[in-house]
């Protein structure tokens, strides 16, 4: 089956523009268009929260072909690029990016599959979407998270952070920093 996938709340995107431009592809092709996905899930949301989307992937079958006019239709995270690829790659389906002229399969080499994921990241970063290095807000894994329901407990009872590092064999300004870090 030959599927459009448009996704609706792109900023800067038209729905009908979008679906005009994926019918006339498909027409001068020579394609048929079986079923039309209108992707709902917002331009922020991450792919474990759209959940229409993921249901959609999980109908595909075998040598289905997905038309969108350009891979961002599908995420703009490379990260979930490569998962959502991975599982479009694996029932043997292929993409046609309309904008692009591009055709994304199963066997394409690496090479060409990285270069895209790149370029897409380097869209998003011009257009400030995305930005190098870890997402901000996000916290990275500590070696004292192991002691967190320790340090909650002592701190419900006690403010003297200086007992608490030696009770846990740690350096007094880790712990602080820990504290401070997480917000406790």
């Amino acid at each position: 089956m030959n599927y459009c996938v448009i996704r609706i709340n792109q900023k800067n995107k038209n729905v009908v523009n979008e679906e005009l431009m994926l019918r006339n592809h498909a027409l001068s092709e020579s394609m048929s268009i079986d079923n039309i996905f209108y992707d709902d899930s917002m331009q922020k949301d991450e792919l474990g929260e759209r959940k229409s989307f993921l249901s959609f992937l999980n109908t595909l079958q075998n040598g289905d072909k997905i038309i969108v006019t350009s891979i961002e239709t599908l995420g703009w995270r490379v990260g979930e690029l490569v998962q959502i690829l991975a599982k479009i790659f694996d029932k043997n389906c292929e993409i046609l990016c309309v904008q692009d002229g591009e055709r994304l399969y199963p066997q394409m080499p690496a090479n060409t599959l990285l270069a895209k994921l790149s370029l897409a990241r380097s869209k998003n970063i011009e257009m400030g979407r995305s930005k190098l290095g870890r997402p901000q807000g996000s916290r990275s894994k500590s070696k004292y998270d192991v002691y967190l329901p320790q340090i909650v407990e002592f701190l419900k009872t006690s403010r003297n952070i200086s007992a608490l590092a030696r009770q846990l064999g740690i350096s007094r300004t880790s712990l602080k920093d820990y504290i401070a870090s997480r917000k406790l």
